[in-house]
């Protein structure tokens, strides 16, 4: 390592990629066997490779050289981050019913994922680097192997009654270079749907989940729809949930988009200025929600009134100051989300039919009285189907995203809010049972997004070929 004597460069022309260049090969296939009447066998086996490369400017990146014996960071560094990953994925299942009003099914789920992340100085030499492999940082090669035991039984004791009861236990084995997250999950579940007048139908039921990291917790449930009228059917919910911190949460350790850090609550980096690592709690939530619906052959609505209440939410937030800041997560405290939702469509005509949605929020952190980060005030959809034949269908699709706050290095901005176009179109002949050529271009009007949410992600074309057998 080099002593410190001034980097020759201060300026740099570097491309920015807000979408990764990737290339993702996939190849599955399905067995199914049907035993006889009473028992199917079923095998899935699934293998994808994926290689993506990004440029972006690195907020701050280590050089070669010292000054008083530390590293010094450089900030603004045009980087690059490269992923090798691959995934194998097989499952097995078993479905068997012993009589028409009892079903069973269990699913053996092996899943080996192999993650190689690299990222390198663009202007290695710069910084102090003999060569662009020794200017490597955020090296993360990982191995993650999971196992996953589900089974579900339906039981209909008589009419108008179903009572459907589930267990899952899942096993992560993590072995990586960038954090340790070996976790065990499980879960057993129980729900009665009972259609106890002929216009009033019920449902309950709880869930209980008992998480490694996250602790157990019992969570319950109900609701019931009255129908008045095909175009008017009542619905009420109540409803708890229960969210341990995600792997993300905790062990994440990367650079994003935008060249900052993203760093788990329980990661620990030094040169980034965070130097100790925090628990999460889990988020706990109750949700009620009452709604108005119907529908018929040509035409159906529904609204929907919610308000969700979350204890120890967790989000994204920002620490720290200039060099020595970083995205991390924490619990905020007590939230509130709420708000309406809509929905309906119309078959125009036989071949054409029209659907539109929008919801539209009210958000607080009940503790700062301020509004949630990274939550848009209003979601919109409008699509259009057009069926000109038996063998086409033709979509389009705008989407609205209304305006939300995020956190950035000069503090809490406002994103606007966009409108995204979407055309897709798909071509199944008859003459070919299980054949779809397909096609389409996602943001048609080429619509700005802020890069402080995300990627601006243009007009994107694609088309493929889906064959089923």
């Amino acid at each position: 390592m080099a002593t410190f004597a001034g980097i020759r460069t201060d300026s740099y022309q570097a491309n920015v990629d807000y979408r990764d260049q990737a290339r993702i090969d996939t190849l599955d296939g399905t067995l199914d066997w049907q035993v006889n009447d009473a028992i199917a066998l079923g095998l899935t086996l699934n293998y994808m490779q994926e290689t993506r490369k990004d440029d972006f400017i690195n907020s701050r990146y280590q050089s070669n050289f010292q000054q008083q014996g530390r590293p010094v960071m450089v900030a603004n560094v045009p980087a690059q981050q490269e992923n090798d990953n691959y995934r194998i994925d097989a499952a097995t299942t078993l479905d068997w019913s012993p009589s028409a009003r009892l079903e069973f099914s269990y699913r053996l789920h092996y899943s080996y994922y192999d993650k190689d992340r690299q990222i390198f100085a663009i202007p290695y030499a710069d910084l102090g680097y003999a060569t662009r492999s020794e200017s490597v940082s955020s090296i993360n090669k990982t191995r993650k192997t999971q196992w996953v035991n589900d089974l579900l039984a339906v039981w209909r004791p008589s009419d108008g009654q179903t009572v459907t009861a589930g267990l899952e236990h899942r096993d992560n084995d993590i072995d990586s270079t960038a954090f340790f997250a070996d976790r065990s999950f499980s879960s057993a579940f129980l729900q009665h749907q009972w259609q106890i007048l002929p216009k009033l139908n019920l449902v309950y039921g709880g869930r209980y989940d008992d998480d490694s990291v996250g602790g157990s917790n019992l969570s319950l449930q109900a609701g019931g729809v009255y129908r008045l009228a095909p175009l008017a059917r009542l619905r009420a919910n109540y409803a708890q949930g229960f969210k341990a911190p995600q792997d993300r949460d905790l062990v994440v350790n990367q650079v994003n988009p935008q060249g900052f850090p993203m760093l788990g609550s329980e990661v620990i980096a030094p040169e980034f200025g965070k130097t100790s690592a925090q628990n999460l709690d889990p988020e706990k939530s109750e949700t009620i929600e009452f709604g108005l619906a119907g529908d018929t052959a040509i035409l159906g609505y529904q609204v929907s009134l919610f308000h969700t209440q979350v204890e120890d939410r967790i989000q994204m937030v920002r620490e720290g100051q200039g060099l020595q800041s970083y995205n991390t997560f924490r619990n905020v405290g007590e939230t509130r989300i709420q708000g309406i939702e809509a929905e309906g469509s119309v078959q125009l005509t036989d071949t054409l039919r029209v659907r539109a949605s929008a919801t539209r929020f009210s958000t607080e952190n009940l503790d700062t009285d301020e509004p949630l980060l990274r939550t848009p005030e209003t979601l919109a959809n409008l699509t259009l189907y057009f069926s000109p034949g038996r063998e086409w269908l033709l979509q389009l699709i705008t989407t609205y995203t209304g305006e939300q706050r995020y956190s950035s290095t000069d503090g809490i901005e406002t994103a606007a809010g966009y409108t995204l176009v979407n055309l897709k179109a798909s071509y199944q002949p008859t003459a070919v049972a299980g054949l779809e050529l397909y096609a389409g271009i996602d943001n048609l009007l080429n619509e700005a997004v802020d890069t402080g949410i995300g990627s601006n992600p243009g007009p994107f074309g694609y088309l493929g070929v889906r064959y089923r057998y």
